[in-house]
């Protein structure tokens, strides 16, 4: 699936601590996307808490 992806993603990652875009149709609340983002496979010890203010 990488080399697929290869032409359209040339970094070695998709996340950026810059920014995100996340779309969820009105599905989920923005506590919903906040925990889904800090459950990803960062270590805790390494990530600041996320707020949504």
């Amino acid at each position: 699936f990488s080399e697929q992806l290869k032409p359209y993603f040339w970094k070695p990652y998709f996340w950026n601590r810059a920014y995100a875009v996340i779309s969820t149709g009105g599905r989920a609340s923005i506590e919903t996307l906040l925990l889904y983002i800090q459950n990803q496979d960062e270590p805790r010890h390494l990530r600041p808490p996320l707020t949504s203010e």
